[in-house]
């Protein structure tokens, strides 16, 4: 599997305290993607990230555009050596998208366990049973 850099904001905090995410509609972002990817039923889509300092991952927001169905969505964090994931997922969730989503939105998807993440490097994977909708994306990353 190749990455490229798909445009996400991490919701990240100074530590607190792995089933369930809550998705909730955001205010567009204004954003202009260099290029786009689908996530659709049997796709899987990446996204790597560091950390300098140990962090409570909270959940992500996602502007997402094209939506032609709007129905589950899973998360899942892997710590990485490098590419591809490592290992079993540190944190695994699904949820369903909120009902009557416009087709260019910004989604806030908030892990119902956050989980705090050490110093390192990390893969948040997207995927999706049922759902179609585009991630923004910088093709000329290839992580």
């Amino acid at each position: 599997m190749t990455y490229s850099r798909i445009l996400l904001f991490l919701i990240l905090s100074v530590p607190l305290s792995h089933a369930g995410l809550t998705i909730s509609a955001e205010p567009t972002a204004n954003f202009s993607p260099k290029g786009k990817t689908k996530i659709a039923p049997g796709n899987a889509k990446g996204q790597t990230f560091a950390l300098e300092k140990a962090s409570q991952f909270e959940g992500v927001v996602l502007p997402i555009s094209n939506l032609e169905r709007a129905s589950d969505l899973r998360l899942e964090v892997y710590a990485t050596e490098g590419q591809p994931p490592t290992g079993k997922p540190l944190l695994s969730a699904s949820g369903d998208f909120p009902e009557n989503l416009p087709n260019k939105t910004s989604i806030q998807v908030t892990f119902a366990e956050p989980i705090t993440l050490s110093p390192g490097s990390y893969a948040l994977l997207i995927q999706s049973d049922d759902s179609k909708f585009q991630l923004p994306l910088n093709p000329s990353d290839p992580y």
